[in-house]
Formats: structure tokens, C-alpha cells, sequence
């Protein structure tokens, strides 16, 4: 994944997290509103054919393989400061996560809420690795695509769903 942060306050090079010697710190984020706010993400399990039909027809080893790996990205969410160096540990208001097997894998699909001082858009991120990394591959490593990051709004109307989020 490839990210670009430009213009941003901080430092010569525009990184909140790099101060001006190099070192790296927490941003203060006490002076902030608290505000409402979201994040949402993908990514995709590319995964063989054979896989693809062993999830549609519920014949997977490991039980409902889908399903742990919905909980793992929830449970991943909670943990996203332990995770990313930096971040901040945010007040967790809700998570979605939808996986939904397609014939070239399962995408995954998050959305983050919380009301805060600073962006959740890394938890939204964290999911959707975790999950994808805890879906189901019979008899083979999956290659995963890198997360993207969807949507940031901040005090948007939420959505009742990721698919609400994700038209198809």
C-alpha cells in the first residue's frame, strides 16, 4: 500500500508524526473538537477457483471460515493502537465488516465509527488486513491486495451498513 501525505502541518516535510530532527512522536490531539467520524476500506483475497466453490457451497475445513474472519477484523479494530506505532487508541463506537466472495476471491469491506478527537481511519485499514488475512485459502497461501482507504467524512450521515458504504 502506498500512501501520500502532502501539505500537511508538522514539519518541513509535511509529516504530523516526523519532527523536524527525524524523530518520530504522537501527535497532540488534545486541542481538537471532539467530533463524529468514519472510516471506511477494502481489499481483496485473490483466491483459486476451487476455493471460490468451496466457499459457496459451505464445504470449507474449517467451519464457517467467513465468519471468524469477520470477527477477527472487529477484534483487530479494538486493537489497532498495540498495531500501528503512533496511533492513537480512539473511542470505538461501531464496525462492520463484510466479506462477500466474488468469483475472483472475497472482498472485504469495513467501516469505523467513533466520536473523537482524531480519525479512525487506520482502525478502518486494520480490519480489513485482519480479516483478509484470517480468510479461508484450502490447501493455499492467498495473495491479498493492499487496503484502500474509502471514505473519511467527518459528522456524515452514517450508513445503516458496509453496503450502504459499497454500492456494488
Amino acid at each position: 500500500m502506498i500512501a501520500r501525505v502532502t501539505d500537511a502541518p508538522g514539519t518541513q516535510e509535511g509529516l504530523t508524526h516526523v519532527r523536524a530532527d527525524g524523530t518520530a512522536h504522537m501527535v497532540d490531539v488534545s486541542g481538537k473538537e471532539v467530533t463524529a467520524r468514519r472510516a471506511t476500506a477494502s481489499g481483496m483475497v485473490l483466491l483459486s477457483p476451487a476455493a471460490v466453490a468451496a466457499l459457496r457451497g459451505g464445504s470449507v475445513p474449517k467451519g464457517d471460515a467467513l465468519g471468524v474472519a469477520r470477527v477477527a477484523g472487529i477484534q483487530a479494530v479494538k486493537r489497532t493502537p498495540d498495531l500501528i506505532p503512533l496511533a492513537h487508541p480512539v473511542a470505538v463506537h461501531a464496525v462492520e465488516v463484510d466479506l462477500d466472495v466474488v468469483d475472483e476471491g472475497v472482498r472485504v469491506r469495513a467501516a469505523v465509527r467513533t466520536a473523537d478527537r482524531t480519525g479512525i481511519e487506520m482502525e478502518a485499514l486494520t480490519a480489513v488486513s485482519v480479516a483478509a488475512a484470517n480468510a479461508p485459502s484450502p490447501g493455499a497461501a492467498q495473495p491479498v491486495t493492499a487496503p484502500e482507504l474509502a471514505a473519511r467524512p467527518r459528522s456524515a450521515p452514517h450508513p445503516e451498513s458496509c453496503n450502504e458504504l459499497f454500492p456494488n
